[in-house]
């Protein structure tokens, strides 16, 4: 920011009262607060989620990312909470990373795991990067100091509070991808990267897992440099192998990285058309068809780009109506429980948390359900924290509270009698990349004998999840896998007259 800029906007915070100016972890973003929470806006009844959160954690804190995982490996799900370092006012004394352990569907009050270092982190990730089936967690670091990213492997004694492995790469990360693109049973993670000051570009890089591990050094780097904020990994072709989306900031096109099998395009296949700065990404499948389309957030109208047989549009085919844009990360969860993908955004300036029903196969353009925060929104994730089989709602802000927790209201799935299927059929499973365990739905228009069987890449059937006799209607079926390694399953389901298949990626 120009000294003449900030002489401007100190002004403004003194004249109007405000006491706190909060700076995004790239240092893209600015915003001011004068402590005076934001109000509900609920547009329609539809969202099953309450007014105010029903947890906080009331530590004063820069949230870099959140994500959920069963990091102690007793059913629920833990929230790992990364912290970034900046020159905020009043100022942050405190940037270590920590983990809210859920106890039998309760987020603990106070962090029991934090890390013993302080290294600015903007993303974190779960995801067993050394086969041993205990969740590893990945931290995204850099500031102007180019903080390494690290691992802290878990273990049967938990979560190891000094990291285990550090990346050389001489970068600020700002977003991590873990995920078995090759297909070759270990996960691989890729990073989205900038550089600072005079030196402000960085490639999108690759760590490469060949068995043993994540090597120190980037696998893999696109052939462009850019200032790349997030990715997100999407079978867009249809053909069994992930694409990479970027989102990129301002005179960067976000991008799709092809995968041939294995090897990841230098190059995109697919460019946004737009240089407008943008932030936060994610492939969902929102019309049915099985080919995910993508969603684009940004400080303009978040959007949402078609997939036709494995092709993206041109034209974006929705974009987000509000009053104020400024999207800072995105996620879809089926919130509402009626099998199809909603989208949440959050939004740094203003801390905003908006959700986006999908009705038939079309986002609502107008926000569903919002929530105004009392600090800078960062980051948000989708989880059942309380185990009643429904997605809650969490949220990261830049201050205090520090996470918030929706939980969702809605006390069972539809009712299979409400809506009989016409035919019998398949869904895609839910999530899909998936860690240890994930749903399966199967939709009988008239009860019979019904099989549904997983299989490995060889052909061989690994689980019998049903072969007996159901009845009409909507059944689903979980296939917990955590004796299983990474890598890509089939789910077949064989009917009456019919018979289908559907594809599964184990992700630890």
């Amino acid at each position: 920011m120009k000294k003449s800029a900030f002489v401007l906007f100190a002004a403004i915070m003194i004249s109007s009262g405000i006491f706190a100016q909060d700076i995004s972890e790239d240092g893209h973003l600015t915003a001011a607060h004068d402590g005076t929470p934001g109000g509900i806006v609920i547009i329609t009844d539809d969202v099953p989620l309450p007014d105010t959160p029903d947890y906080t954690c009331d530590l004063r804190m820069q949230v870099g990312g959140i994500e959920f995982g069963d990091f102690d490996r007793d059913g629920d799900l833990d929230l790992a909470v990364g912290c970034y370092h900046s020159q905020s006012y009043p100022p942050y004394d405190d940037w270590r990373n920590f983990v809210l352990t859920n106890n039998n569907g309760q987020l603990e009050s106070s962090p029991s795991w934090w890390s013993a270092d302080m290294r600015s982190t903007t993303d974190v990730r779960w995801a067993d990067f050394n086969g041993d089936n205990y969740p590893d967690l990945f931290a995204c670091n850099g500031d102007f100091s180019f903080d390494n990213s690290v691992i802290y492997f878990g273990s049967y004694n938990g979560l190891a509070a000094n990291p285990g492995w550090l990346a050389n790469d001489n970068t600020w990360t700002l977003c991590a991808a873990p995920f078995d693109y090759d297909d070759d049973g270990d996960i691989d993670v890729a990073t989205a990267n900038q550089g600072a000051n005079d030196d402000p570009f960085r490639p999108i890089y690759i760590y490469v897992n060949d068995g043993s591990g994540l090597p120190t050094t980037p696998s893999w780097q696109s052939n462009d440099q850019m200032i790349t904020n997030f990715l997100k990994w999407g079978d867009m072709t249809g053909d069994g192998w992930y694409e990479l989306a970027a989102s990129k900031w301002v005179n960067f096109q976000s991008a799709v990285y092809g995968n041939n099998e294995g090897v990841i395009t230098g190059s995109p296949v697919w460019t946004s058309g737009s240089t407008r700065g943008d932030k936060g990404i994610g492939w969902a499948d929102i019309d049915g068809d099985y080919y995910p389309e993508l969603a684009i957030g940004a400080t303009q109208p978040t959007w949402l780009f078609d997939n036709t047989e494995g092709q993206l549009g041109q034209t974006p085919i929705w974009e987000s109506n509000n009053s104020f844009h400024g999207c800072q990360d995105l996620a879809w969860g089926d919130i509402d429980g009626d099998g199809d993908p909603d989208l949440a955004t959050v939004h740094f300036s203003t801390g905003s948390l908006r959700l986006y029903l999908n009705v038939n196969g079309v986002l609502e353009s107008s926000p569903s359900w919002e929530y105004d925060g009392n600090a800078s929104g960062t980051a948000l994730a989708f989880g059942d924290v309380n185990g009643d089989g429904m997605l809650d709602l969490a949220m990261g802000q830049s201050g205090t509270p520090s996470v918030l927790v929706f939980l969702n209201t809605l006390q069972t799935a539809v009712d299979p009698e409400l809506q009989q299927p016409k035919e019998n059929s398949l869904s895609l499973n839910y999530p899909n990349p998936f860690n240890s365990s994930t749903a399966i739905r199967l939709e009988l228009a008239e009860s019979g004998p019904v099989s549904l069987e997983i299989f490995d890449l060889l052909g061989r059937r690994v689980e019998v999840l049903a072969d007996y006799n159901l009845s009409a209607g909507i059944h689903d079926f979980i296939w917990d896998a955590k004796n299983r390694p990474s890598g890509i399953y089939y789910c077949r389901m064989v009917t009456s007259g019919r018979i289908e298949t559907r594809r599964l990626a184990l992700l630890k």
